[in-house]
């Protein structure tokens, strides 16, 4: 059902003699003490699924200028990247942290603003980018109180969960001082401090354009980025879609390190733990194996939550259309080092047959690796395998941390 409603370190700037060779496009070398005194520590990942660890110096809307592990300074187009990421997940979320969810995954970590009920849309006040307003058939979820427990099965209808633990159906009419939610009876209003969940059933859209992971959990998109000194400068799509279409939101700054992720384009970059499986098979060796665990994604880079597959099993996916490749880590629970042995194989289903794309062997000796397949043009679907070795299916789990489809720009 959708809503038709009714009504980690600071950083310098580049000297200038720097930034005349960089715009030279001549590698050049930094004294290594200073490179490390001015960089943030990321990953870069290319469209190709290629990682690089990167001392990040300045990043724009067009571009960015990093540090080689050699200490030599380059630039690159941020169009040529598939992300801009922290190689560690951010810290936990305040406890008394509050959030808006929208359709497209953006995140806005801050508090319901005061005032009256709005029949379309709601208002929430953002620390970082002020007041802000949303249309509610825009909206995916409102955690009040993070702590409160989650349906995970959501039906047709809008849900609302109350601090108190009841679970009210229907469809959610208003968020205001008072939250008030029609169940096909009658509607029914409630004070908005016995609210810690309201979660509605609107479609989700795909992520588009320029994204931002900021460290307080922020997610939002922007339609620029600019470094200046210390800080970064983010502008957003204006507040309400009827606004002139080259008008921004006013800028807004942060400390370049709250900066956690970006990406050029949001459509070419798809967590894997975001996609539903579509089969949990065990292996062929046994029984029965617990489905895959999966993870929060609420700080992992990029969203990509981690996925436990936690016996000899195969899980499958179905791949967006213009899937070219999945890279992820995966590593051996140091719980399993002492007879865990196994191997993770990923194969794609093209053409009607099933083709082994990347195998991995995880033991004592190599308890991680970093796997990437690229998927053949007719691709359709991908398993991921834990097959049992050399003692059986003993202490056999593995976790698959960082999984990423990188997409057709």
């Amino acid at each position: 059902m959708t809503h038709a409603h009714r009504s980690t370190r600071s950083r310098a700037r580049p000297t200038r003699l720097a930034l005349r060779l960089l715009a030279a496009s001549a590698p050049f070398l930094l004294p290594i003490a200073s490179a490390q005194d001015i960089a943030l520590d990321r990953v870069m990942l290319d469209l190709a699924a290629h990682r690089t660890n990167i001392g990040l110096l300045e990043i724009n809307t067009d571009s960015i200028v990093y540090t080689e592990a050699s200490g030599l300074v380059r630039t690159a187009r941020l169009s040529d990247l598939a992300a801009i990421y922290a190689p560690l997940p951010a810290p936990p979320l305040d406890p008394a942290a509050a959030w808006i969810e929208l359709t497209d995954g953006q995140r806005f970590i801050g508090q319901l603003a005061p005032g009256g009920e709005n029949a379309d849309g709601v208002g929430w006040d953002s620390p970082i980018f002020g007041p802000l307003h949303f249309p509610l058939d825009l909206v995916r979820a409102i955690v009040l109180d993070q702590n409160a427990a989650r349906p995970t099965d959501i039906g047709a209808d809008d849900t609302l969960v109350l601090r108190n633990g009841d679970v009210l159906t229907g469809f959610i009419e208003h968020i205001g001082p008072f939250a008030e939610i029609d169940s096909g009876s009658r509607p029914v209003r409630i004070p908005i401090d016995r609210v810690a969940v309201a979660i509605f059933s609107n479609e989700p859209r795909h992520r588009a354009g320029l994204f931002v992971w900021l460290a307080d959990g922020t997610i939002a998109r922007v339609v620029s980025l600019r470094t200046d000194g210390s800080l970064v400068e983010l502008a957003r799509p204006p507040a309400h879609p009827d606004t002139e279409a080259n008008a921004v939101a006013p800028a807004r700054r942060v400390p370049m390190s709250q900066l956690l992720a970006v990406v050029a384009d949001a459509a070419v970059i798809i967590p894997l733990a975001s996609i539903t499986p579509v089969a949990q098979p065990a292996s062929p060796e046994r029984r029965w194996t617990p489905p895959a665990r999966f993870g929060s994604p609420l700080g992992q880079p990029l969203d990509a939550a981690t996925i436990e597959l936690p016996g000899p099993m195969r899980i499958e996916w179905l791949l967006p259309p213009g899937t070219r490749s999945l890279i992820f880590d995966a590593l051996l629970p140091e719980h399993s080092r002492t007879w865990g042995d196994c191997e993770i194989v990923v194969a794609a289903h093209a053409s009607g047959l099933d083709r082994e794309l990347a195998r991995v062997r995880l033991f004592d000796l190599q308890p991680s690796a970093t796997v990437i397949a690229r998927f053949p043009p007719e691709a359709v679907r991908v398993s991921i395998t834990l097959e049992p070795g050399r003692f059986g299916p003993a202490q056999d789990r593995a976790l698959l941390r960082g999984a990423l489809l990188l997409i057709e720009p």
